[in-house]
């Protein structure tokens, strides 16, 4: 199958990798890059806090930036959305990594746990974001902290790039893995939509699938648990 890859460039390598391992054609079409922050993630390790929250693998990269800055706080308690974040941060020298199952409202479930433990969260975000961590710890009256240490910036791209991409040959499903990432998607092939009516549309929870235009409806496939794994399961071998 062609699959359209719409992560950013770090992710989207390692996506395509593995649709290659398993004889799909990835097809590259980043949707967003990443501004990372560091001055801002600089102050925010400064701060006192309790234990670090991060719902993406790309707040790890941003730490990762800070080098031998960061050794000090490798054994601080850290929260992890799922496992894909978790590994991100014990590749980077973490200890004490503590995984949710794969959301927001999982990861503010597994914070629960440790409430005793955890007086104060310092959460190292991006822009945009889900608020689902944020109002959910809110709603307990967990104590947290927020700081954008990222932001993500819409890619721009040409029409004569876009139509070839989505038709010669016409691509077979469309991996998207995030609410706002999905809006983009079809902001942007917005102008080719009678060409692509057959396109699988694989999201990886229900909340990404809010964001489909409704003549797609028919062809969403939603992910049993947001995982990479759960979005390939829809990919004909």
């Amino acid at each position: 199958m062609r699959v359209i890859v719409t992560r950013p460039d770090h992710s989207a390598r390692r996506t395509a990798a593995r649709l290659e391992t398993l004889g799909h054609q990835p097809v590259f079409l980043p949707l967003t890059r990443a501004e990372h922050h560091l001055e801002i993630a600089r102050e925010a390790l400064s701060e006192s806090y309790s234990a670090l929250v991060v719902t993406s693998a790309e707040a790890v990269r941003v730490l990762g930036e800070l080098g031998q800055e960061l050794r000090p706080r490798l054994s601080t308690q850290i929260y992890a959305v799922g496992e894909a974040t978790g590994e991100a941060a014990r590749a980077l020298g973490f200890t004490d990594i503590r995984c949710g199952d794969g959301t927001g409202h999982d990861l503010v479930e597994r914070i629960a746990q440790d409430v005793g433990e955890t007086s104060s969260l310092l959460y190292l975000a991006g822009n945009p974001r889900s608020p689902d961590l944020e109002d959910g710890l809110r709603a307990r009256g967990i104590a947290c902290k927020t700081r954008e240490i990222y932001r993500m910036v819409k890619v721009g791209y040409r029409t004569e790039i876009i139509e070839p991409l989505l038709t010669r040959p016409a691509a077979d499903a469309v991996l998207l893995y995030s609410r706002h990432n999905a809006a983009l998607f079809f902001e942007l092939v917005q102008p080719f939509a009678a060409s692509i009516e057959h396109l699988q549309v694989i999201c990886l929870s229900k909340n990404v699938a809010t964001a489909v235009p409704e003549k797609f409806h028919p062809a969403i496939f939603v992910a049993e648990t947001p995982d990479e794994d759960a979005l390939f399961a829809f990919l004909s071998p």
